[in-house]
């Protein structure tokens, strides 16, 4: 969609929300409601405009439920169409290029553990040498 389609999209949707709660004043069935005299005419007032909540805010909420529910499916087909194939070609780049480099470091750390193996082996008798002659030395004490 180009940028002048939205803008006109987004100014149409201003213009109807501004328009729109006008129209809720034509609902109003009677403009100057009696005051209440007594208790119980103030009683049935208030149930009468309470009793009709429930089932209205029951509908509201399944109205809405589906409205969300269309959103989500609408993101997860976008997400899914466009978004994820995005994402997975990035993925790939990222792990072909961590790839090679972790190959060529393995080389590198195989080597140097052979390196120290060497060592190690070179080392090893002279270590127990050195302990065999300590604990003599604490014999001969």
């Amino acid at each position: 969609m180009s940028a002048k389609i939205i803008y006109n999209f987004i100014i149409i949707l201003s213009i109807i929300g501004l328009i729109m709660p006008i129209f809720s004043f034509a609902q109003v069935e009677n403009k100057n409601p009696e005051v209440p005299k007594t208790f119980e005419e103030t009683k049935d007032y208030l149930f009468s405009i309470i009793k009709p909540l429930p089932n209205a805010m029951k509908g509201v909420w399944q109205e809405a439920l589906v409205v969300w529910q269309k959103m989500a499916d609408f993101s997860k087909g976008l997400f899914d169409s466009k978004i994820k194939p995005w994402f997975q070609g990035v993925w790939q780049e990222i792990l072909g290029f961590f790839g090679r480099e972790l190959e060529k470091k393995e080389l590198m750390i195989q080597e140097e553990i052979e390196k120290e193996k060497e060592e190690i082996k070179k080392e090893i008798p002279k270590v127990g040498r050195s302990i065999w002659e300590k604990i003599k030395g604490l014999m001969n004490r």
